[in-house]
């Protein structure tokens, strides 16, 4: 299939007879929420066509997620920091509007995208010191103290 496109279709039991109509959705990675290929199905709403699609899908090896897996699946993968894991986690146990909202603030890069640009500043600012004690012999200019320091106040400021 293509992935996140719709397929129209039905889901049927062991003897071909027809359960429920369904959408279906692939997802293929690297571009679904996990980075793992996912497809989701989306039939109607009623107890029992669910409870009969869900039956089917286990017995084909299917089997349920655990709470918190695919946020997991995701971290582990790179499609999400751990900040924005945490922030899931926040989101789905919100119980007013202003903790929604904070946790998908912190969803769309929060404080993991602001360390992250403050954190190879910071490897980069050891990289030189460290370069210039290391092989002291071989740099021909001195290092810009002022600079350096100005950046180290930069850093220190943004955090």
């Amino acid at each position: 299939p293509n992935s996140h496109r719709v397929y129209y279709g039905h889901v049927t039991d062991a003897q071909n007879a027809v359960i429920d109509e369904v959408l279906m959705i692939p997802m293929l990675e690297p571009r679904s929420y996990t980075r793992e290929d996912v497809i989701e199905f989306h039939c109607h709403g009623s107890r029992v066509c669910l409870d009969r699609v869900l039956r089917r899908c286990f017995e084909l090896g299917c089997r349920l997620a655990r709470p918190g897996e695919f946020t997991l699946r995701a971290y582990l993968n790179g499609r999400i920091d751990l900040a924005q894991a945490e922030s899931i986690g926040q989101l789905v146990s919100a119980k007013t509007v202003a903790a929604a909202d904070s946790a998908l603030a912190g969803l769309k890069g929060g404080i993991g995208g602001e360390i992250t640009p403050l954190r190879a500043r910071l490897i980069d600012l050891i990289a030189e010191v460290e370069a210039r004690i290391d092989f002291e012999e071989d740099v021909e200019d001195e290092i810009d103290l002022e600079a350096t320091l100005v950046a180290l106040q930069d850093c220190e400021r943004k955090i």
